[in-house]
């Protein structure tokens, strides 16, 4: 008798899941259902094209996710039933999403063996690697067959160790220097570059939304959707983002990448031999744009010959160290970069600054230094107290320039013309007496002493040959003694004079 009364109320248990089944397909919540894991497949095809569980995409979904837990969770607790084709059909849609869970499951498994190279320690395998597998296996079991069994196997690995758990045991490993990837990768990158950087801020990301696909899928599969621990996982993630963002910050002002640039131009010289100065100025400019983590502003100079030593000079001020990269001949090519800290970030009155500076060092006729490498240092000196580093290059070098990560045209700081003659090393004792007589009588004197002279008794001639004299004798007391105050008032004297010949030849006067 009590077999048949199990039995008569195990009928009437059937008979309301039918009814069940059969409403919930007259309301068309079915076809919503079909809906909801249809736009899952359509993300986890996304997710795929990436490589992976892309936080952002997962947190897009995440309530559609706990949905399609919901329709499994009711499948599961009807499993013995005869299912409509409507409910048939939500269960194929079930199985092509396993198979694409799968798939994004082996990408995954390929970002925890590289996590595993930097993180050695046994609680990464333990408390991370381990149960993210055994859940991911679980679900995608109950996607293929919804079972109580399945279902069962799922919550008891959950209760072992849920996503929210293994996310925060994750975070926990990148608070700390020593046992960050990222930042043991970046010290092994020579260049610090953001191909490298982004590479790990990537396999997070896919982390976090891997736990928080497991999450919110759990949500739905065993508590009636609750999104608490889901929220958690995006709130704590969104705070990772954060951090993430300030290390950056801390790399593109660090300045220690410039030390790997000559060694980065010498392998681009050994690789592309074949290449001209225009090919060199735009692929380094190309391939630096694209891997560099820095706010420095960059200008490269490129030649088709090998530079000679005699032909350039460079020098930095002391807060300046480290500004210049230079390559000088590698397979017949020479390539220059130097970079700027503040290019990008000064104020307009600075370049302008600079630019006059400029223009006072370019507007003389000569400048006049014993020893060509020496010339930066006294452009620095006596032109650019507050410059950084100066660049002098022969005009016969023909280089290819290009700026890279800078608002200006021409590349940080400023650029102009100067004319140079070489002094033999043997000549250093006659510059010193020329230095010591300019001392005595600078060219401005001399014009005065000269010009009241020569305006009541020289020739025509002879005055302009003497102007021109006194012209070149105060460019060459310039570049000798950087001292140019009385260039405006000799160049003003000057023009007195030859105005006043010129008055003199046309009213007929005596000269």
């Amino acid at each position: 008798m009590e077999k048949k009364d199990q039995i008569s109320e195990s009928k009437s248990e059937m008979t309301v899941v039918n009814v069940n089944i059969q409403m919930l397909i007259a309301s068309g919540e079915v076809y919503g259902w079909a809906d909801d894991v249809d736009s899952v497949l359509d993300t986890a095809d996304k997710l795929l094209e990436f490589g992976g569980f892309i936080f952002p995409e997962v947190a897009a979904v995440a309530s559609v996710v706990t949905k399609v837990g919901g329709v499994i969770r009711w499948i599961t607790g009807n499993f013995k039933e005869e299912k409509p084709d409507p409910m048939k059909k939500v269960m194929e849609k079930l199985v092509v999403l396993e198979k694409k869970i799968d798939e994004l499951g082996k990408k995954m498994a390929a970002q925890f063996a590289d996590l595993k190279e930097f993180i050695t320690e046994v609680n990464f395998l333990t408390n991370i690697s381990v149960p993210t597998s055994n859940l991911m296996r679980f679900m995608q079991d109950l996607m293929n067959d919804p079972s109580p069994k399945a279902l069962e196997n799922f919550e008891s690995a959950y209760n072992d160790r849920k996503p929210l758990k293994i996310a925060y045991d994750l975070l926990s490993f990148l608070e700390h220097e020593k046992t960050n990837p990222l930042i043991m990768a970046m010290k092994a990158d020579p260049l610090r570059t953001t191909t490298t950087f982004n590479k790990w801020a990537d396999k997070y990301s896919c982390l976090l939304g891997q736990f928080l696909f497991l999450e919110a899928m759990a949500s739905g599969l065993m508590k009636d959707s609750d999104s608490f621990d889901v929220n958690l996982i995006i709130q704590r993630s969104g705070e990772l983002v954060k951090d993430m963002d300030k290390i950056k910050e801390v790399y593109k002002k660090d300045p220690i990448y410039f030390e790997a640039m000559e060694n980065y131009i010498a392998d681009f010289l050994d690789k592309n031999s074949n290449f001209q100065r225009w090919d060199i100025a735009n692929q380094i400019k190309e391939d630096l744009e694209k891997i560099l983590l820095t706010n420095d502003a960059l200008t490269v100079w490129a030649f088709n010959g090998p530079v000679a030593k005699s032909l350039f000079a460079a020098d930095c001020t002391d807060k300046a160290k480290g500004q210049i990269a230079q390559v000088l001949n590698k397979n017949g090519r020479g390539v220059i970069i130097c970079r700027s800290s503040q290019a990008n970030t000064v104020e307009k009155e600075k370049i302008k600054e600079l630019q006059s500076q400029m223009r006072k060092l370019t507007e003389f006729p000569f400048f006049p230094q014993y020893d060509y490498k020496e010339v930066p240092k006294y452009a620095l000196k006596n032109f650019f107290p507050n410059g950084g580093s100066f660049c002098l290059m022969d005009y016969r070098n023909f280089p290819e320039m290009r700026s890279i990560n800078c608002k200006h045209d021409v590349g940080p700081g400023v650029e102009g013309h100067v004319t140079t003659f070489d002094m033999p090393n043997h000549n250093q004792q006659f510059l010193k007496q020329v230095y010591k007589e300019f001392e005595n009588n600078p060219p401005l004197s001399l014009t005065y002493m000269l010009s009241s002279y020569l305006k009541h008794y020289a020739t025509k001639e002879i005055v302009k040959n003497v102007m021109a004299n006194l012209l070149f004798l105060d460019a060459f007391y310039i570049g000798l003694t950087g001292q140019y105050n009385d260039t405006a008032e000799l160049r003003r004297e000057v023009r007195v004079v030859l105005g006043k010949m010129d008055n003199l030849n046309r009213t007929g006067g005596s000269q």
